[in-house]
């Protein structure tokens, strides 16, 4: 094995490159582009909770230094969100490169590099499995690590709010309508006046499966018989009552990500509420730069038998107001 190859090739720069450039996988939330990301060149970020309400300006006249001030606006000390180390290791030993050579005419560089691209797309695999866990995270409230039970950060108790309660919805109930407007106007009440654009919701496998089945929904769509609803397959995404409802069977670890009988109801188009920030790696060129999302860097092992990789991510993964998002639940 050519030590020097790898070490005047494949360095942090062109590695970290290498991996950032790499497809991304098709991720059912990640596709939605809920999330507003962003780079910062530190592993913290302040955020600040607001809570204000929209009052009515009296008429004074023109000149006049007096005005009305807003009332029931707060402002809360910054509280402070920490970057989650998120690291995976890999290496390629001599023994995998011994014969780069004897296929074809590939050059030893394209073959090194097709080897280290391998290693890259696999680790970058784990890692957006991981930030796509904690987008969930983020929308349920609570972020959690791999194990499915330590709590990273809960959103909840981080801005001292109340988790709301399950609504259930009897899609038998001929005021299915009704269950589902009284859910909205519950959102628009937590908004307290925020600008919103529509709303979405993520519905589990049974949700979905009964909401389709309902009178509700299939009166809707005879309504709209001459429309586009009614001409095109509604089991990804179907309108009912202005809101887009996405059936979302995306499992991570082997868990669904919303639960068979649930649906999330979520608030879209509202100002700073879904943020990813990706903070520096722990590398010495990059601190105190702006943050990508993907690090990668590699060393040669002991007595040169071969490389050890480790790609990295560093995010921070929150929700600004996660009781703003009403979970819809089948009544049993």
């Amino acid at each position: 094995m050519d030590l020097a190859l790898f070490q005047d090739h494949f360095h942090l720069t062109t590695l970290t490159q290498a991996i950032n450039n790499l497809v991304e996988p098709n991720y059912f939330l990640s596709g939605l582009n809920l999330f507003e990301e962003k780079p910062v060149d530190t592993t913290t970020v302040g955020v600040e909770f607001r809570d204000g309400q929209i009052t009515l300006v009296a008429s004074k006249p023109r000149g006049s230094s007096d005005g009305t001030t807003p009332t029931g606006y707060t402002r809360g000390q910054p509280k402070i969100l920490q970057a989650v180390h998120l690291p995976v290791k890999d290496e390629i030993l001599a023994d995998v490169v011994q014969n780069i050579r004897s296929f074809g005419t590939t050059s030893e560089l394209e073959s090194l590099q097709a080897k280290v691209n391998e290693r890259l797309s696999l680790m970058r695999k784990s890692i957006d499995a991981t930030l796509e866990y904690h987008r969930w995270g983020a929308l349920n409230g609570q972020v959690l690590d791999a194990d499915g039970t330590t709590v990273l950060l809960n959103l909840f108790d981080f801005f001292g709010l109340t988790k709301p309660a399950n609504r259930i919805i009897d899609f038998a109930d001929a005021k299915v309508d009704l269950q589902v407007m009284e859910a909205s106007d519950a959102v628009d009440d937590v908004l307290n006046g925020a600008t919103r654009g529509g709303f979405i919701a993520l519905c589990g496998r049974d949700f979905n499966n009964q909401f389709h089945a309902s009178k509700a929904l299939k009166d809707d769509v005879r309504l709209l018989r001459d429309g586009e609803q009614a001409r095109n397959d509604m089991r990804s995404a179907y309108q009912y009552k202005d809101i887009t409802f996405y059936r979302c069977t995306e499992k991570i670890a082997g868990k669904y990500m919303v639960a068979p009988d649930e649906a999330l109801l979520i608030p879209t188009g509202v100002d700073g509420m879904f943020n990813m920030r990706f903070a520096p790696g722990d590398y010495v060129e990059t601190v105190n730069t702006p943050g990508l999302p993907y690090y990668a860097t590699v060393e040669p092992k002991k007595h040169n038998k071969g490389f050890d990789f480790e790609a990295q991510s560093n995010p921070i993964t929150w929700c600004s107001r996660p009781h703003a998002i009403q979970r819809l639940k089948l009544k049993a």
